[in-house]
């Protein structure tokens, strides 16, 4: 796919990524109102990055109750964004319901692919149902596959956006919870263009290299895990992640702040 809009040198993409959202506004994950913290986000963005951001990408655990009503704030707050709004699944999301939702509603899109001046993103669905861990399923990988071969006659580098993180963070709690099978992704953007990998699952910013690729893990909207822990932790902290995006390079920066 590709938006005439952002087919410009440099791009400013927001993330926004665990927002674990709730039909109803009593409810609570580990007694953590999401729904409010999300909304204080938002109002940040709006007041800090929205007039020069190009787009915003959403990846993944939307949702806590998979409820349409759930799904349907995040349209609600994004009225009047006038951004283009790219979004993938999260283990504790319900795909066809967020499909339903989002289909109709302006500025979102459901696409593989986004085709930029200097850069090609990739969205890919790592959700396994009943499953808190990920896979790349053989359709998509094949995909992958055959825009690495395409892209590898230009100039034009490659991001793949997903919500599980395709290796360890040295965090156990998440890391028992990532891309299954990491190794077959690995194999398949080797000497490749992809030059990033973004994704959210694992509630703090993280920052690897790994097989010359950079990746970077963002904020969760609710809370944050704390770095290294081994069973669960809520650090009272929200934000999301920046990333600036120039023809040879990229910059990525996490807005993060403690909440009372």
């Amino acid at each position: 796919m590709i938006n005439k809009n952002l087919l410009k040198n440099n791009l400013k993409i927001i993330q926004i990524s665990d927002m674990h959202l709730f039909a109803e506004d009593e409810s609570r994950i580990f007694a953590i109102d999401s729904n409010v913290h999300f909304s204080q986000v938002i109002e940040h963005i709006k007041s800090h990055e929205l007039k020069d951001a190009d787009a915003i990408i959403l990846t993944g655990d939307l949702s806590q109750d998979e409820t349409a009503a759930s799904y349907n704030r995040i349209v609600g707050a994004f009225n009047g964004f006038n951004l283009p709004i790219y979004w993938i699944a999260g283990n504790h999301d319900n795909v066809q319901i967020m499909q339903d939702c989002f289909k109709d509603a302006t500025f979102f899109q459901n696409t593989p692919l986004l085709a930029c001046n200097y850069w090609h993103f990739i969205f890919i669905n790592t959700k396994i149902p009943g499953s808190g861990s990920g896979y790349i399923n053989e359709k998509e990988l094949k995909f992958i596959a055959e825009e690495i071969n395409k892209l590898k006659k230009t100039n034009k580098k490659i991001a793949l956006i997903m919500h599980h993180h395709p290796m360890t963070i040295n965090t156990p709690l998440m890391d028992q919870y990532g891309l299954e099978n990491r190794d077959a992704l690995w194999e398949k953007i080797a000497d490749s263009p992809v030059q990033l990998i973004i994704c959210g699952h694992v509630h703090g910013h993280y920052r690897f290299k790994h097989r010359n690729i950079n990746i970077e893990c963002s904020p969760a909207t609710c809370f944050q895990i704390p770095k290294g822990a081994n069973d669960l932790q809520i650090e009272q902290a929200i934000g999301y992640k920046i990333h600036y995006f120039k023809a040879n390079t990229y910059q990525s920066v996490p807005i993060i702040w403690k909440i009372a």
